[in-house]
């Protein structure tokens, strides 16, 4: 694996460099102008989940098979689709480091979203009012916030953090310019719900962007990211509830996987 890791990162040329960043721009662009749609988080608006499943899930997915398996330009390894980190093979510290890097990221947003509000008594740009979950059965909000939470816990720290890394800089090393265009960029598709969101996603961005150059895995990233999307999507119906249903459901399959298989896979 590392022997294939560096003949690719080798032979990355200009061409592969330029197939990247049409592959990010096609999932890049709709998420912005996306904050121009005034509809946007609200349940029923079915024409609006339509948009978002082809542009945020369909679309990427494809571009991801492209240049993974079709062009082989990139593994998913390349992303931090692995099992190794702090120098050992086990996805159960991957979980474990995953949770504490959590609640680590909870602290930081909390702190950040009472600043903003603080500093910004307006909340400028705000283009849209979410729709809360006040009304609407278990079941479907449940389904309604793992779907937003997933899709962008796993699709945004794939885009934001692991192909702009290999577009930027291809390699862990630290980068100043990568840490700051991903947040930047990861910011600005959040520009719909105001400055205060802004800024917080602008900062949470930067310590995306740190956490993966160090850990060189995308799961804590990803796990982090989607919890706490749970919670603030699922903030007025039960934001705790959804969450410890989340990592329940987590820790299920990490024991099925640490029991049923002994085999070290990538």
């Amino acid at each position: 694996m590392r022997g294939s890791m560096q003949q690719m990162i080798k032979n990355f040329n200009k061409n592969a460099k330029s197939i990247l960043i049409l592959i990010f721009c096609t999932y890049h662009i709709p998420l912005f102008i996306d904050g121009f749609d005034i509809a946007h988080n609200l349940v029923n608006y079915i024409p609006s989940w339509i948009v978002g499943l082809v542009t945020s899930i369909i679309i990427p997915i494809i571009g991801l098979i492209y240049i993974t398996y079709i062009k082989e330009i990139i593994t998913r390894y390349h992303l931090g689709f692995h099992n190794l980190i702090f120098h050992k093979r086990n996805y159960s510290v991957i979980f474990y480091t995953s949770i504490f890097f959590s609640f680590f990221i909870f602290l930081i947003s909390f702190e950040l979203h009472e600043l903003t509000i603080y500093i910004f008594q307006e909340n400028l740009f705000k283009n849209y009012t979410k729709t809360g979950m006040e009304g609407i059965s278990l079941p479907f909000a449940l389904f309604y916030t793992l779907y937003l939470s997933l899709r962008a816990g796993i699709f945004e720290e794939v885009f934001y953090r692991g192909l702009l890394r290999i577009i930027i800089k291809n390699d862990y090393s630290f980068n100043f310019t990568y840490i700051f265009l991903s947040s930047a960029l990861f910011a600005s598709i959040h520009w719909g719900d105001g400055i205060r969101n802004i800024l917080v996603t602008f900062f949470l961005g930067i310590i995306w962007a740190i956490s993966y150059l160090n850990f060189k895995s995308i799961w804590p990233n990803i796990i982090s990211h989607t919890s706490w999307d749970i919670y603030a999507i699922s903030n007025p119906y039960n934001g705790y509830l959804f969450l410890t249903f989340y990592i329940f459901v987590l820790s299920i399959l990490i024991l099925f996987y640490n029991f049923f298989t002994k085999k070290r896979i990538y």
